[in-house]
This record gives structure tokens, sequence and C-alpha cells, in this order.
């Protein structure tokens, strides 16, 4: 029976009594049709995208009724399809939301358990247009609680405290939307076409807001940012903030945002003002202070340039911000006068160098940065240190045509011979060594001991040459005897008894970071001392996730891991390590290119 016959047979019912349905081993039979879990899988889309009838997707809802909590892992699926194509069909909306009450058995504790907003956004919508405000409420309250930055959530949570009479809630939550985007409108990948959502949705619940409550200084403020950002209207904005800092004269954040507009209107000497003012209240303001450095940088004065972006530095000296503008302006020369300070401006190659040296060592990740230290590197003729620093860029980031020309430029003033070929073999080679470690590793800790493994196996299971392999092989003999030893003439490796302590310990030791590919800082058990992002752990193996291993994710509460971990895990318990919610095989998602920037 096709799959299309089976479904006219599934939805060929009048009522719940009508339904009949029966367990299998891996399935049901519903209405005397044998379905199988990896075949309802494949029905779902083709009842909710290509059935137009109401009635037949209404009695499809009676089936997945009648599978109870086995139909729990289809609900985000299937949410996401109504919300997008029968938004406008209440009646079919509220049937799925009776469906859903009914198979989770108290909706309540179910969305308290979510974790994805992107379901709890959909689930929120669907909520709101059968008017179950309540129910909405939790979901936009679970979204941004998750991702206190989604700020359609936090207009979509005010609306629904404006639906259930409470206008003080409705404020507070547009505004910590507000608080945790910094004080703005989330702009970057926002703009375009969901500008056009934010704005009609945002002016909707602003104007409803306004209308009850007009002396808000906080309502005043967004509503500036508004005119900033979706009309270009800086004057409506300077207005705006003005009347927001009237009725809180200490509100900064107003003040910063007042000097922008002035200066978007093309007042200048006025913004400037501002934000000396700003200053004179509180001097370590660093917003103030950043927007006066570069004021002066862009008017080529130097050295007052200099001067902000130096009490920035003292203020945070890990912002590599503040380090690159110092690293550029004491490195830049200039024939003009300040205007201001009177003084002509001196480069100190030696101040940049030393900036450099610290903005490497917080982002050697970064091209330009590191394209800026070269230079001065080879106009100070340091050109052993400009080829380490184009080689440990190029082993992070993999060789590129750029780099390898600058490189071959330092080889040059070396003059040392320099061979494309075997630069990039030796990169590759530097690159693929870290993210070889936790897979040899891997493949170590699944061996009995003394039992000899032959160089080729090794070799294939991490998928790295068996020359190089043998050199790191001996390497991690030298360096940590007690794991085995490895008979370089037999070429096998033999593991110790009692080592599976040492090795899982050896994993952390030789994990690299899943984002850069940084070895990861013993010192440092949550961030990447490199990149600054929190390592990935494995949900199973509680081990970090290396750089260039695949990664899995759990459909349901998002939870990361090694892929090969959770997938042995789902086939073995049926369900997700983390959140316990049964789920297929098919709710593991390979995340092997998604998240690596």
């Amino acid at each position: 029976m096709s799959s299309k016959e089976k479904i006219a047979q599934l939805v060929d019912i009048k009522n719940e009594n009508d339904c009949s349905l029966s367990l299998i081993e891996d399935g049901w039979v519903i209405n005397g049709v044998l379905v199988r879990k990896d075949e309802f899988e494949q029905i779902l889309p083709l009842v909710f995208r290509d059935i137009p009838s109401e009635k037949k997707r209404t009695n499809f809802l009676i089936v997945l009724k009648k599978l109870e909590k086995d139909a729990i892992v289809y609900l985000p699926f299937i949410t996401n399809i109504i919300l997008k194509k029968w938004f406008v069909e209440k009646k079919f909306i509220q049937k799925f939301i009776e469906m859903i009450i009914s198979v989770t058995g108290n909706i309540s504790e179910y969305i308290d358990k979510l974790n994805d907003i992107r379901y709890l956004s959909d689930l929120g919508s669907l909520l709101e247009i059968d008017r179950k405000f309540d129910l909405s409420l939790s979901c936009w309250k679970k979204a941004v609680d998750t991702t206190p930055a989604f700020f359609f959530g936090w207009i979509r949570l005010s609306f629904n405290h404006i639906q259930l009479g409470d206008l003080n809630e409705a404020i507070q939550a547009l505004w910590y939307g507000v608080v945790n985007n910094k004080y703005d409108i989330p702009a970057g990948k926002l703009k375009g076409r969901i500008d056009k959502k934010y704005q009609l949705e945002m002016e909707t619940l602003l104007n409803k807001l306004q209308k009850k409550e007009k002396q808000n200084y906080m309502l005043f403020y967004i509503r500036g940012l508004m005119e900033n950002y979706f009309h270009n209207d800086h004057k409506s904005a300077i207005e705006c903030f003005k009347k927001s800092l009237k009725l809180n004269p200490l509100f900064t954040e107003a003040e910063i945002h007042l000097a922008k507009s002035i200066g978007k209107a093309g007042d200048k000497v006025g913004q400037i003002k501002t934000y000396k003012k700003i200053l004179e209240r509180d001097a370590k303001n660093t917003r103030a202070l950043k927007e006066l450095g570069l004021y002066h940088k862009n008017k080529t004065d130097y050295d007052l340039a200099v001067h902000y972006f130096e009490i920035l530095h003292n203020l945070e000296p890990k912002n590599k911000n503040w380090i690159a503008e110092l690293a550029f302006l004491y490195r830049t020369s200039s024939q003009k006068v300040g205007a201001r300070s009177k003084k002509s401006w001196k480069r100190d190659l030696k101040k940049s160098y030393s900036y450099y040296k610290k903005l490497i060592a917080i982002a050697p990740y970064d091209g330009e940065y590191v394209s800026g230290f070269n230079g001065l590197l080879i106009e100070l003729a340091r050109f052993v240190e400009a080829k380490d620093i184009l080689f440990n860029y190029m082993t992070l980031k993999g060789p590129s045509k750029t780099f390898i020309q600058k490189l071959d430029a330092a080889y040059q003033w070396l003059k040392v011979p320099f061979d494309e070929q075997e630069v990039i073999e030796e990169i590759n080679y530097r690159r693929n060594k870290d993210s070889a470690y936790p897979r040899i590793l891997e493949f170590l800790s699944t061996v009995r001991p003394d039992i000899p493994i032959t160089l080729p196996r090794i070799a294939k299971f991490v998928d790295f040459p068996e020359k190089r392999m043998q050199e790191i092989l001996i390497e991690l003999v030298e360096e940590n005897p007690e794991v085995g030893e490895y008979l370089e003439l037999e070429q096998v490796f033999i593991r110790k008894q009692d080592t599976d302590e040492i090795i899982s310990d050896l994993k952390v030791k030789y994990s690299t970071c899943y984002y850069c590919g940084m070895p990861i800082d013993s010192t440092d058990l949550f961030n990447c001392s490199a990149c600054d992002k929190e390592f990935l752990k494995c949900n199973v193996c509680k081990l970090p996730v290396s750089f260039g291993e695949e990664l899995g994710q759990c459909s349901l509460c998002e939870a990361l891991g090694h892929l090969t971990h959770i997938e042995e895990w789902v086939k073995t318990q049926g369900k997700c390590p983390t959140c316990l919610q049964e789920i297929p095989l098919l709710g593991v998602i390979p995340l092997i290119e998604d998240l690596k920037k």
C-alpha cells in the first residue's frame, strides 16, 4: 500500500470512536493500516502540507490523539507547518491545541520543560490565535528566559500581558527586551524583511502603551530608538530622548542615544558636548569614551584619540577593540597638528608593538590584526617573528593565498628558499595534528590492553597519513609513557593495563576548542582563551567536543554532544540523555558545520 493510500485510509474516520489503534514493536496498526515509525515521519508532511481539506486534517489530529505520548515527539514539526500554512483556519488550530493538551496531559508543565525557542515561538503564536493568552504568555516567557536577546519574544510577551490586562508587566516586558539587547533594537541580520514585522508589531504595541501611560520615560526612550532605527527621523528621536531625560535626568542611556542622534542630525559639536557632559557625571562611561576616541581619530587628532582609548584600555584591559585602536594609532603617522592639543603627532612603533603583542594573544584568529602586526614586524625588521605569526595564524585558520604571499615575503627578507607546497603541507599537518589527538585517544580507549594494534589500523580510524601518524604516536608515548608503548620497528601500539582513567584525562588534555581549534587551556574550564566562546561538552561522555568532531543535537531540548555518542544512546535507550524525552533516531540532528566558524 502506497503512502497516499495509507493516508486516505487514516483520515477516513468520523470521530474518535471510529479510530482504532494498536501497538507493534516499531510502529502501530491504525484503522487496520500498518504504519512503522520511520514511515509515519514521512506521512506527517504529506498530511499537514498537502491536504487542503480541513476536515481530513482534523481527522488526522484524532489519530495523533490516539497515539497519546508517542505523538509528543512530532509536535514541534507539525506546529511549524500549521503556523506557516494554516494560520487563518482558527477552528483547525483550536482542534490542534486541544490535541496537544490531550497528549501532554498538562500543557503548562509541558511548556515549562521546552527549550527550543523556535518551537516555543510557533506554539505561542498558535495559542494567541486560539486566544489562550495565559498559555501563550508561558511560551513567550520560557522563550526569553532561554534566550534573553530574543527581542521578538519580548514584544509578544508584552502583547500577551496587555491582553490579560496587566499594563505594568507589559511595559516591563518590552523594556527588558531593550535592556537585553544593550538598550537598542536588534540590528544586523534582523535588517530587511524582518524590520517591517518589528516595525508594525512595535508601533502597535507602543501606541497602546503610551495611550495609557503618557509620562513614562522608558516608553519615550523606546520611541526614540524606533524613530532612529525605522524612520531615520533623527530630529524626532532627539525630542523623544530629551523627554525621556526630562522624566529621568539620570538615565545615561537616553543621553548616549541623544548624543548619537545629534551627531546623525549633523551637529557634531553638540554631539561632543553631550558626550563630555556624560563624562562629567560618569568619568568611566565606556560608551562616551569610545565615541570621543573615534571622533578624534576621524579628525586625525591622534594624541586625543590615544588619550581616550588608553583610559578605555585601563578600564577594560582585555577588550581587544581598545588594544587594536591603540596598536593602530601608535603605528600611524600624520602631519596634521591637533586642533585642540596643538601638538604634532609622533608615532611610537615600540608601543604599537607592545599593543599588537597583547592583541594577538587575545585574538590570534583575527586576520586583520595578524596582517597589521605582520606589517609592523616587517617595518621593525623582525622577520623571524613575522614568519612565526603568519604560520601560527594559518595553522589556526588554514592556508590562504593572501597569507601565503605574506609568508613568501617574510622568507625573502630572511633569504630562505620558499617552497609553497611544503609550507602548505606543514600548515595542514599542524592543523590536523591537534584534532587527531582526541580521535587517537577515542580509538585507544576502545581497544583491549596488551593487544598489538597496527599503525595502518590506527591511521585509518583517525583518517591521517601513516608517516605522520607514526610521528604523533611516538610523541604521545614519549610524553605519556604510562598509557602504552609504540614499537617502531613492528609499527604497532600496545596499550597498558588499567589505563582507562589516564586516557580519560588525556582526552581533556588534548581536546581543542570546537569553534577555533585552539588547544583547551586547563586553567580555564569554561571559555576558550583564544576565541572566548564557551567550550562545547558532550552530554553523554561529559568531555569537550573538539574541533572537527561531528556534533549532534537533540531536536527537543537542543542538548549537544558527540554525534556518535548521542546516536548510540538514543539507539539503546530510545530517549534523549539530557531531557529524557522519547525521541527517534531521526530526532538527533547532525551539526557538523552549522555551529562552526
